[in-house]
């Protein structure tokens, strides 16, 4: 079971731990999440976005911003760890299933611990978050391709 009877109390914990805007919204890090934790696929579309915005409307400030979401991978984050297998320095072991270790390989992604809004990457190899993702990988590239143009 992906969500079960405790994701209405878990919600209210990580929205709690969100910084207060209002009586009604709080703004987090990190989204609300239940089973599969970790951010990859999501900051990756959100730089897929920008990329695209950015060559369309020839914006440079959505360019970096598209670019910072590349960095984040390859270890311009709170970890120093580069999550691309084989890529910059320090790069973690990823949990692949079948295939074994590939370079360039992205895993699910940095996680938050239990319902804080903080990062977490544990240094364990263990799904989901060290899982490797074929959708990252695609992501990345993509945007290396539009930062090309």
């Amino acid at each position: 079971m992906l969500v079960d009877e405790r994701a209405r109390e878990e919600y209210q914990l990580q929205y709690k731990e969100g910084i207060p805007i209002n009586q009604d919204i709080a703004l987090r890090k990190f989204p609300i999440w239940f089973s599969f934790r970790g951010n990859n696929a999501i900051l990756l579309s959100a730089g897929k976005a920008c990329s695209i915005a950015g060559t369309i409307l020839n914006d440079e400030k959505l360019l970096k911003i598209a670019e910072g979401q590349l960095e984040w991978i390859v270890g311009k984050n709170p970890f120093g760890q580069s999550m691309m297998y084989g890529e910059g320095d320090n790069y973690a072991q990823q949990y692949s299933v079948l295939n074994g270790e590939m370079v360039g390989e992205i895993p699910v992604g940095v996680q938050t611990f239990r319902n804080e809004d903080q990062p977490y990457w544990p240094q364990f190899n263990n799904a989901t978050y060290k899982e490797v993702w074929v959708g990252n990988a695609g992501k990345w590239l993509t945007i290396v391709a539009d930062l090309l143009k």
